[in-house]
């Protein structure tokens, strides 16, 4: 897991990283501090976690994040000083918040929370980051990569070699030409899961088996939403 701290003040910086540390194994985590949301912005997409002040001079956190927000994806966490600014803070890929009063307990809390939900991902090709993929379609020894931008990718990989590499991704294979990304099911209808872009059939075979993948899926990842 990689990580960024952007907070301008060091003594606080110095305090998360070792909130981190404490929670997280050595060689688990990778830390990278920053002291302003200028220089994070340059670098944000870098990071799985991003660990954001409300409260920086010339580019605060609540600027740093709508800037970022339809093209981030990593996760928020925002730290501060000032509860009447927390209502600021609600938005795509936010996690939560914590108070820097109570900074110890309540991230430390928070952080444990977001490893147990935590979905690990892959670069299926140099281009293409699986968590960009919406879903994938057989095409005999290619695939087809439908992306949640719109665009389609084909590359040379079976589905079959594909799902046992996204296994632990947060995908399911709902027919035997066809698999998805929970993350981006909007709804499941009988034997129909409703994507972003689409619908898909699920088999009838598969059936019972996605209904227990995705509510376990959806228990795992309850604070993000779907």
């Amino acid at each position: 897991m990689r990580i960024a701290i952007c907070d301008d003040c060091r003594e606080d910086r110095g305090r998360i990283n070792d909130i981190l540390r404490s929670c997280l194994k050595p060689g688990q985590v990778e830390i990278v501090e920053y002291e302003n949301g200028c220089t994070l912005l340059e670098h944000a997409n870098r990071y799985d976690v991003i660990i954001l002040d409300i409260e920086m001079p010339d580019m605060d956190g609540i600027e740093v994040k709508e800037r970022l927000q339809w093209k981030l994806k990593s996760i928020i966490i925002f730290v501060t000083s000032h509860e009447q600014r927390i209502k600021e803070t609600h938005g795509l890929n936010v996690y939560g918040f914590v108070e820097k009063a109570a900074l110890e307990k309540q991230l430390s809390y928070m952080i444990k929370k977001l490893i147990q939900a935590w979905t690990p991902h892959i670069m299926l090709a140099s281009d293409i980051d699986s968590r960009d993929v919406e879903y994938l379609n057989a095409e005999n020894i290619y695939t087809m990569c439908y992306m949640i931008h719109g665009e389609s990718k084909l590359i040379r990989a079976s589905l079959g070699e594909l799902e046992g590499r996204l296994k632990e991704c947060g995908f399911f294979l709902i027919h035997r030409s066809c698999l998805v990304n929970m993350r981006y099911i909007e709804k499941v209808k009988h034997d129909v899961v409703v994507m972003r872009s689409c619908e898909l059939t699920i088999s009838v075979r598969r059936r019972k088996l996605f209904q227990e993948a995705y509510e376990q899926f959806c228990r795992r990842n309850a604070r993000f939403g779907k």
